[in-house]
C-alpha cells in the first residue's frame, strides 16, 4: 500500500486533548465535516468558500497580494494566511499582529511533510503536529505529533476534482476536541499547495507542446487560472 492509499483510508481518531488556537467556541465534542470550495474565474469575489455537507455556506476568503484574509460570511475577519512566507504562517484577524501557528517544510522522499508550530490557549505551551501530504497532493493527514502508526489522526482531507455543481473541493473530516478553524486554516493551506501543483504541472505540459508544435493537445488542456 503506498502513501496515497494509507492516508486516504487511515480513519481520524478522537483527540486525546483539546487543541485550541482561535477559541473554545470552536471546538466541538463530535467529529465535523467541511468542504472548502475553490471558486474559480469571475463568477464570486471569494477565492475559497468553506461549506458544511448540507451545502451552508460558513466561512470565506479573498486573495491578495499572495495572502489569504479569511471571514465570516457576515465579514467578520478570522486569520489571514502569508503564502509567500517562509514557513508559511497564519495570523489572528487581518494583520500580522497575532501570529497562530507556521508551517515549515520537512525533507522526506515519499510525501510532503510539513511542521506545525502553535501555542495551545489551554496549555499555554508550544506544541507540535504533523501535516503530510501524498506526493499527488491528493490527501493529506494531520497527526498530533510526529505521524506513526499510534499517532492520533485528528483530522483528514481529501481532494475532489471540480464536477458539474461544483468547483475543485477539499473535504475535511475533524475530531472531536479539536478547533475546527485551525483546521480550516490548515485546510487552506493544502488547496494551495495542491493548487499550485496543478498550474505547475500544465505549464510545464504546454511548454513541452510549445516546443514539439503539439498545438492540439493545448486545446484540449484546461484552463490554468
Amino acid at each position: 500500500m503506498g502513501y496515497f492509499e494509507k492516508q486516504l483510508y487511515r480513519s481520524i481518531n478522537s483527540s486525546p486533548k483539546e487543541v485550541v488556537l482561535f477559541d473554545e467556541s470552536y471546538v466541538y465534542q463530535k467529529s465535523v465535516t467541511l468542504f472548502i470550495e475553490y471558486v474559480e474565474g469571475l463568477r464570486s469575489p471569494y477565492f475559497f468558500i468553506v461549506k458544511g455537507t448540507n451545502d451552508k455556506e460558513y466561512f470565506k476568503c479573498v486573495y491578495k497580494c499572495s495572502k489569504i484574509f479569511f471571514y465570516t460570511m457576515d465579514g467578520i475577519p478570522v486569520f489571514n494566511y502569508d503564502n509567500s512566507s517562509s514557513p508559511k504562517k497564519i495570523y489572528a484577524g487581518e494583520s500580522e499582529d497575532k501570529l497562530i501557528a507556521s508551517l515549515t517544510r520537512k525533507y522526506s522522499w515519499k510525501a510532503k511533510k510539513y511542521k506545525v508550530e502553535y501555542v495551545n490557549l489551554l496549555t499555554k505551551k508550544r506544541e507540535i503536529l504533523d501535516m503530510n501530504l501524498d506526493k499527488g497532493y491528493r490527501t493529506c493527514g494531520v497527526f498530533l505529533g510526529k505521524e506513526k502508526e499510534t499517532t492520533p489522526k485528528i483530522c483528514r482531507m481529501v481532494a475532489y476534482k471540480k464536477e458539474k455543481n461544483y468547483g475543485p473541493r477539499y473535504r475535511l473530516e475533524i475530531s472531536s476536541g479539536v478547533d475546527n478553524m485551525f483546521m480550516i486554516a490548515l485546510g487552506i493551506s493544502f488547496a494551495i499547495l495542491r493548487i499550485k501543483a496543478e498550474i505547475y504541472e500544465k505549464e510545464t505540459l504546454i511548454n513541452e507542446c510549445i516546443k514539439t508544435n503539439n498545438y492540439s493537445v493545448i486545446a484540449e488542456i484546461d484552463g490554468i487560472y
